[in-house]
């Protein structure tokens, strides 16, 4: 649960960002981090190993 949430009910910008850290380190614990990956931008993109890069700098 975000902070601000738990301290004041209020859902903002940050939460979205928190949530998706803590669901992104448990795949990446997991070692199924190339699963959060939108099929989508797996079409567009030139190398999967480039998004995952991106996805264990922002963790």
């Amino acid at each position: 649960m975000a902070p601000e949430y738990a301290m004041h009910r209020q859902f903002l910008v940050k939460s979205d960002v928190f949530n998706f850290v803590v669901l992104a380190w448990k795949y990446w614990r997991e070692g199924a981090g190339s699963s959060l990956i939108d099929p989508a931008s797996r079409a567009h993109s030139g190398s999967t190993c480039d998004i995952v890069r991106c996805i264990h700098i922002r963790l």
